[in-house]
């Protein structure tokens, strides 16, 4: 019912479930799956929302070649203009809205939850269930995990791979911020032991600094 109701000289849609691109005028090339999936969406086109209240929001209108793909309930929901984003699971980037610029655009988003909080962040990847839940405004972060990054709120071209992020102390917040850092292992809260070893081929048994520009590893 209702579905791309508003629509006038877009092509190659396909809209299905209540108000599914109910508001489409011109995009075009959309495809739009569910309970007001991309209800809001005007002008995007190359969309692929799936999910009830996918897209939600979406208009398409400061940049309308979009291509983004949301799959899972209300992922996206928020997003405006952002392009090129991937956010697959429950609420994933749902609040990242792109209103204007490159402002939340080209980040992967996958696993419930994940970059839920994010708000105008852009070239990030985050990989697992409340991955980069802490991200507001950082870019070109990795972030890979469970709850990895969880207390990185502001901060940009990090790596955290089964990390929850850096937090006060040492890091000084609220808002807590780091970076071009690289975090790798460590305590998370269903496991408050966190690793107790550590193997990297080509580290052990080299003489730190002495391998032409290879630099010492500190282990702590």
């Amino acid at each position: 019912v209702h579905a791309g109701i508003g629509n006038i000289t877009g092509t190659n849609n396909t809209f299905s479930g209540y108000s599914a691109g109910a508001a489409n005028n011109t995009g075009f090339g959309n495809s739009f799956f569910g309970f007001n999936a991309g209800t809001a969406n005007t002008m995007g086109q190359r969309n692929t929302f799936v999910g009830s209240l996918a897209g939600f929001y979406n208009l398409g209108v400061e940049r309308p070649l979009q291509g983004n793909t949301f799959v899972g309930w209300e992922s996206g929901f928020f997003n405006v203009n952002g392009y090129y984003n991937t956010y697959v699971g429950y609420s994933a980037g749902i609040n990242n809205a792109g209103i204007n610029g490159d402002a939340a655009s080209a980040n992967t988003m996958v696993g419930n939850s994940a970059g839920v909080n994010t708000n105008g962040g852009a070239y990030n990847t985050f990989l697992g269930w409340d991955s980069g839940v802490g991200n507001t405004f950082g870019n070109n972060n990795i972030v890979l995990g469970a709850q990895a990054g969880l207390y990185s709120q502001i901060g940009s071209n990090n790596i955290y791979i089964g990390n929850l992020g850096c937090f006060n102390p040492p890091c000084i917040g609220p808002p807590l911020s780091e970076y071009n850092t690289i975090r790798i292992g460590g305590k998370s809260f269903i496991d408050t032991t966190g690793q107790t070893a550590a193997y990297i081929v080509g580290i052990y048994g080299s003489t730190p600094g002495t391998a032409g520009p290879f630099q010492s590893v500190c282990v702590d």
